[in-house]
């Protein structure tokens, strides 16, 4: 045999090795997912036939044990559904509420809720509704068959999983336990039915594991998770521990095994990808939340510092005696302690300043979320009258005015001055105010153990019983919902315009209802984060409140409803939490253990 034929036989076998090579590669990358669809689908078809049994019954005890069987089914689905088919997962697992998306006056969509939450909130109470209950089980029978029918985990890889994997683990540290989508209170179950859905998962990607050390400790962790998961109830379960003991575990071994599997995850995730709990400055990315972010990331220091001081330079407003700092005064937690803020001739504004700490981990800005970014507040308080009252342009010829800012923008972005540099740089300071130094989380991440058994409680009461976590949501404790923080939620609480408690009026603010006349965001404002809350009274948009203890007891007595006024959509539960007087000691407790350090900001 000669040399060429020699050499084809050699090329043929190498093909043919490579061949069988790649073919192994790709069916150990494609084999977990083949099961898990078939593990998914299989749950999906458990869903829609629960519901169609539910559609035909009239027994109540009959309709809830379908009810739970559905709900057990959709849990085994939950983390995938989340992550492959958002959409959907949002209108079969969100509230009770009318679901509004508004673009514009001639752009208003308003979607009635036909999901879970209906049927729950109409089945646990003394006279059940069969025609909303039935109504329901069919909506949400024919959407199971539809995303059944249009499943595909082709797309998805290993990255994928992993996201797939944390996010729930995320979800359900923050908002599963809390009873965000179960108000009838079945959370602890159904986070227990979750971990036995993740476990499978994970089995399914066994031998991804380099480190096969590695694969039991998950396995270990989840079942330690449900040993404390088991048998618990909704009011006696210890949130603060399963978060410090098993969400922060979980998340230290997701990031061992995304070096493990030299997974390819995405860098602009709101959760930094080497995040190890959720009360930490590096859990959140925060140029995730920033509009547009400079490549350079040696710069962001720069960038940021040069933020800071166009921030608190009073030179560069109106009259040359006003800045950013004039309204969000950083001894005052970036507040300016006011009721309602004064305008630039000394008059009383519309609403109060709020705390800028933490302001950057959210997606709607000022207290009606009328702007979606950063960027854009950053751009109206400099045009509004009432405000800083000059044109972006003359607020950057002040800027260029100053040689020394010459010199700063031309370090942070080699470039000269610009109005897009401007907003960026007060942009990239205000995302920088996430301090996470409060004695909270000292705590829950283990650096020292100092919280009373007063605190602890009120964590669990405010995760639990007073429902504040199902707005509130942890770690940032506003109203971005984790664990994709793409949405920050508007609330209509029926806030008062004196602090009466009997017969009171409510403030004649409208809030959103402002921007776009949609009568059910009629006095609807934004969620704001309770941390540093001890040092930013007073409280809501207009300041009626001085005290925690007012505030507390607004939301014990049903909010507005409590009070004597009535809105017909007020989204706060109507129904009193019933809390103990320890109860709501107890909740201000832990409310004020959220207080950071600020010394150096």
């Amino acid at each position: 045999m000669n040399r060429y034929y020699i050499y084809i036989v050699l090329v043929f076998l190498i093909t043919c090795v490579s061949c069988k090579t790649d073919k192994t590669e790709d069916n150990k990358d494609a084999q977990p997912f083949s099961k898990l669809e078939a593990f998914y689908l299989s749950h999906l078809e458990g869903c829609y036939k629960s519901l169609d049994s539910l559609a035909v019954l009239t027994d109540k005890q009959a309709i809830i044990a379908q009810y739970k069987k559905a709900r057990f089914h959709f849990k085994h689905i939950e983390p995938a559904l989340a992550y492959v088919d958002v959409n959907n997962y949002k209108v079969i697992s969100g509230p009770n509420l009318p679901m509004i998306e508004e673009e514009d006056y001639t752009n208003i969509r308003i979607t009635e809720p036909k999901n879970f939450q209906v049927i729950e909130e109409h089945l646990f109470v003394d006279d059940i509704d069969i025609d909303v209950i039935k109504k329901n089980a069919k909506f949400l029978s024919n959407r199971f068959q539809f995303i059944k029918q249009n499943t595909s985990f082709i797309f998805l890889n290993k990255g994928s999983f992993l996201k797939i994997l944390r996010n729930q683990i995320v979800r359900t540290g923050t908002t599963g336990i809390g009873g965000f989508d179960s108000p009838a209170q079945f959370s602890i179950e159904e986070s227990e039915t979750i971990y036995k859905a993740l476990k499978q998962y994970l089995d399914y990607f066994k031998n991804h594991f380099k480190d096969e050390g590695l694969f039991n400790s998950w396995h270990l962790e989840f079942d330690k998770s449900l040993e404390d998961l088991k048998g618990n109830t909704f009011e006696a379960f210890d949130r603060y521990a399963f978060i410090k003991n098993h969400t922060h575990k979980q998340m230290e071994l997701w990031v061992e095994t995304v070096e493990d599997w030299n997974a390819n995850i995405s860098d602009y995730l709101p959760l930094n990808n080497d995040a190890v709990n959720l009360f930490s400055a590096n859990t959140f990315n925060r140029l995730s939340f920033i509009e547009r972010k400079i490549k350079d990331s040696d710069k962001v220091e720069a960038i940021t510092s040069l933020g800071k001081r166009l921030f608190n330079d009073n030179q560069l407003g109106q009259k040359g005696s006003l800045s950013c700092a004039s309204c969000h005064k950083s001894e005052l937690y970036f507040t300016d302690g006011l009721p309602k803020s004064l305008d630039n001739e000394g008059n009383e504004l519309l609403r109060n300043s709020p705390t800028l700490f933490y302001a950057s981990l959210q997606r709607g800005f000022f207290h009606d979320s009328r702007i979606g970014g950063l960027e854009g507040q950053i751009n109206e308080v400099i045009n509004n009258p009432k405000e800083f009252g000059i044109d972006i342009n003359l607020f950057l010829e002040r800027v260029k005015d100053h040689p020394e800012y010459i010199q700063l923008f031309q370090e942070a972005f080699k470039d000269s001055v610009s109005k897009r540099h401007i907003k960026i740089a007060l942009a990239y300071y205000v995302g920088s105010l996430n301090p996470f130094n409060s004695k909270f989380d000292r705590n829950i991440r283990g650096q020292e153990h100092t919280l009373t058994e007063g605190e602890k409680n009120g964590f669990n009461i405010f995760m639990g019983k007073a429902a504040c976590a199902t707005c509130h949501f942890a770690p940032v404790f506003n109203g971005t919902v984790p664990p994709n923080y793409k949405d920050t939620e508007l609330e209509v609480l029926g806030v008062p315009k004196s602090a009466e408690w009997y017969d009171a009026k409510v403030d004649s603010d409208l809030g959103r209802y402002y921007y776009f006349n949609t009568e059910e965001r009629k006095h609807a404002f934004k969620t704001p984060t309770v941390r540093n809350i001890e040092k930013t009274a007073p409280y809501m948009h207009n300041g009626v409140y001085k005290t925690l203890e007012e505030v507390v007891r607004f939301y014990n007595v049903g909010g507005g409803h409590g009070i004597g006024i009535r809105l017909e959509n007020q989204t706060l539960p109507t129904d009193s939490l019933h809390l103990t007087d320890k109860e709501q000691k107890d909740l201000i407790s832990f409310m004020k253990t959220l207080t950071d350090d600020i010394k150096n900001y």
